[in-house]
């Protein structure tokens, strides 16, 4: 079941907000594509990844932000506590 956003978020939102989006998305995609994680593919498996070192992996390779570190990890708690830990991940990735 995918999730889709009520607005088209590529025409309706600031660049700031636009760049944030893509940052998530791909912390999200690093997730779904790591071999390391056992078949769970989830919001609460993205978190745990993201505690875990991936967000500061992805900042080191200059593929986030720094400055979005924080923002990034409060947002997927966001995200968790609206749909749950156990929700797809992949529902909440960003297609251009």
């Amino acid at each position: 079941m995918a999730i889709r956003l009520p607005i088209d978020v590529a025409t309706r939102v600031s660049p700031e907000l636009s760049e944030f989006i893509e940052a998530l998305s791909r912390i999200i995609e690093a997730v779904i594509d790591d071999a390391c994680v056992p078949h769970e593919r989830t919001l609460g498996a993205v978190r745990r990844a993201m505690a875990g070192g991936l967000t500061a992996s992805l900042v080191g390779l200059g593929t986030i932000d720094p400055d979005q570190d924080d923002i990034l990890l409060g947002e997927i708690d966001n995200l968790i506590q609206r749909y749950g830990a156990t929700v797809a991940a992949e529902n909440f990735v960003r297609f251009e």
